[in-house]
């Protein structure tokens, strides 16, 4: 039975970053305006971990979409509010007036799919021949039955001498959540996501297995929920990076190539990681849960985002590392909410990762993992000595062979995509026997 539950838990996993089926287009729905400009609602059908990855812009799934449809129109379109099973753009000038006649572009949705595919994770364009309506100024509308090619279309408005006022968008045209409110409601849907998916997959183990299994489910269903944490808060970091256009600066040394902000972080984020177990746990105030995860998981996880910036600074990287303000305020809230500390207070930021050679990303990430390594060995050594030495040593050996086998998966977000990227073998080298040692320590 073990055996079967640890071929679900590797299904599950490819799962959780191969592709899900494909998100197939159902309408689209054009409105123009009398100065030619248009909104394009865009319906689809999708599955649960679609619309998470779309309303959690996963992957920059926003500016992809928004790319495809460009080229699919030939006209420029920008995103203006989304919701679970559909997106809304404004397209300025699409159709070219003159007069009262206008004239819309042939649209080929057929290049939707080219240059997309499955390269944000979650989600692939299927089908591309929806229903498509659309409306002039007068409300005359044209139809097109599940077409991928829609012809260059000219209308001249109605000239019976009444001035129509322009379409009003009806209440099915929109939707949800406005554009410029993602990047509030993302960090917090994503991690909420994290940890929903992650339960099913856990529960649906858990519910074949019997009692006596139900300590092994709970590891399985913990992998699974920290896994999903680990992927959606690193992808909201880098993404965050970007869009901040954040960068590494160079600071003053004061104890191995470290900064006085830097270390600064470091103790801010190890007493932010005690505080935020203290709340998850409901333990407040207790001396002992606080000292164990300032040590094992505050001072842990910053030497292995700490190696990540020593290592890089050797190998021609511009890095930082720096205190993360949004991944502690997703610690206090999923802490407090699902008794679950989910992202970090910190983060290594290397400026110039774009234009390093593929060796030297590999081993800049290769760092975090190894140095983890080392930590739950060191911590393990710890667990004999009884007591509280025990407790910490157990603590930290969990957190930092955890911290090794997510970093080290092979896909982005994580140290292991980078380091896959470089060198299969290398790679394999390092994740083959840590992913046994940890299924060993599962199954025992």
């Amino acid at each position: 039975m073990r055996l079967l539950t640890i071929i679900v838990m590797l299904f599950l996993l490819f799962v959780a970053v191969a592709p899900v089926a494909a998100l197939d287009l159902k309408t689209i729905d054009i409105v123009v305006d009398r100065n030619g400009d248009a909104l394009m609602k865009v319906s689809y059908s999708n599955n649960l971990l679609e619309t998470a990855a779309i309303v959690t812009n996963y992957g920059d799934i926003r500016q992809k979409v928004e790319d495809r449809f460009s080229d699919a129109i030939g006209k420029d379109s920008t995103t203006r509010c989304i919701g679970p099973g559909s997106t809304v753009f404004s397209i300025r000038n699409f159709a070219e007036r003159s007069g009262n006649t206008f004239t819309t572009p042939r649209m080929d949705l057929g290049k939707i799919p080219d240059g997309m595919g499955y390269s944000f994770g979650f989600i692939g364009v299927g089908d591309v021949s929806p229903d498509i309506t659309l409306a002039f100024p007068d409300n005359t509308s044209r139809q097109f039955s599940q077409s991928t090619i829609i012809p260059l279309v000219t209308y001249t408005l109605s000239s019976d001498g009444v001035t129509r006022a322009p379409p009003i968008l009806p209440d099915e045209m929109q939707c949800g959540t406005p554009a410029d409110l993602i990047a509030v409601k993302k960090p917090f849907a994503a991690v909420a996501t994290g940890i929903a998916v992650a339960m099913i997959a856990g529960n649906m183990a858990a519910g074949a297995a019997s009692t006596a299994q139900s300590a092994f489910m709970g590891k399985i269903t913990a992998f699974f929920q920290k896994l999903f944490g680990s992927i959606v808060t690193s992808r909201l970091s880098t993404e965050e990076v970007k869009r901040r256009k954040l960068s590494a600066k160079n600071r003053n040394s004061v104890f191995l190539g470290f900064s006085a902000i830097e270390i600064l972080a470091a103790v801010t984020g190890a007493v932010i990681f005690g505080f935020s177990f203290m709340v998850a746990k409901g333990t407040w105030l207790d001396p002992n849960t606080f000292s164990i995860f300032f040590i094992v998981s505050g001072f842990g996880i910053a030497i292995h985002e700490m190696a990540h910036r020593f290592v890089a600074s050797r190998n021609k990287g511009i890095s930082e590392f720096k205190f993360w303000e949004l991944g502690t305020v997703i610690m206090l809230v999923t802490g407090g909410l699902f008794g679950l500390v989910f992202a970090k207070p910190y983060r290594t930021v290397i400026s110039n990762a774009a234009t390093l050679e593929k060796r030297s990303m590999g081993i800049i990430m290769l760092a975090g993992p190894v140095i983890s390594v080392v930590l739950a060995l060191l911590f393990l050594a710890l667990i004999p000595l009884g007591g509280i030495y025990s407790d910490i040593g157990n603590a930290g050996f969990s957190v930092n062979l955890l911290s090794a086998v997510y970093a080290m998966m092979p896909f982005n977000p994580m140290d292991g995509e980078k380091i896959f990227s470089w060198s299969h073998a290398r790679w394999a080298l390092v994740f083959v026997p840590l992913f046994l040692f940890y299924i060993l320590i599962l199954l025992h």
